[in-house]
C-alpha cells in the first residue's frame, strides 16, 4: 500500500497538485489536513477506505477541473453523492474522491411546479424545501441519503 500511495503522490505532484489547489474554488483535502479524516467518512462504518485526495467541489465547473485533472494522472476515480453505497462506491483507496457535498442548490418554478437540484442535497433537505412550495418528489425518503444516488 506505500508503493501505491508514493505512485499517486507522485501522479498529483507539481503542476497537476497546483492546478487543483489554484482552480478549484471548493475545498481540496489531502491526508494530515484539518477536516479530511471526517470528509473521507461514509454511513457504512465498515468501510473504511483513504483516498489520497478528497475534493468538495464548489460548482460544475470545479467537477470538471477535478476529471480532468484526474483522468491526466490515471488516478482511481470516486464520485460520492450522498455517501449511504452500502458497499462504498462513493470513495476509493488511493485516488480522487469528488464529495458533492457541497453542491446543494434548488432552483423552483411553483408556477410550472418544477425544481432543478445539485447533487449534494439529500432527500431531507430537497422535500424541505419543496414542502414550502406545496410541491412533493417520489423517490428515496431516508432524508439523509442523497438525490444524486449513494
Amino acid at each position: 500500500m506505500a508503493i501505491e500511495r508514493d505512485m499517486t503522490s507522485s501522479r498529483l505532484s507539481g503542476h497537476k497538485m497546483s492546478a487543483l489547489q489554484s482552480g478549484v474554488r471548493g475545498q481540496v483535502l489531502l491526508p494530515g489536513d484539518e477536516g479530511y479524516d471526517a470528509a473521507r467518512e461514509v454511513w457504512n462504518a465498515a468501510v473504511d477506505r483513504r483516498p489520497a485526495l478528497i475534493v468538495q467541489p464548489r460548482d460544475a465547473a470545479d467537477v470538471q477541473q477535478v476529471v480532468a485533472v484526474t483522468q491526466d494522472a490515471e488516478l482511481p476515480l470516486a464520485i460520492r453523492g450522498g455517501g449511504h453505497s452500502t458497499a462504498g462506491h462513493g470513495t476509493v483507496d488511493d485516488g480522487v474522491v469528488i464529495d458533492l457535498s457541497m453542491m446543494k442548490g434548488l432552483t423552483v418554478d411553483p408556477g410550472r411546479r418544477v425544481a432543478w437540484a445539485e447533487p449534494g442535497l439529500t432527500w431531507g433537505e430537497y422535500n424541505t424545501n419543496l414542502h414550502g412550495y406545496g410541491l412533493a418528489t417520489p423517490g428515496g425518503d431516508v432524508a439523509s441519503v442523497g438525490i444524486a444516488g449513494l
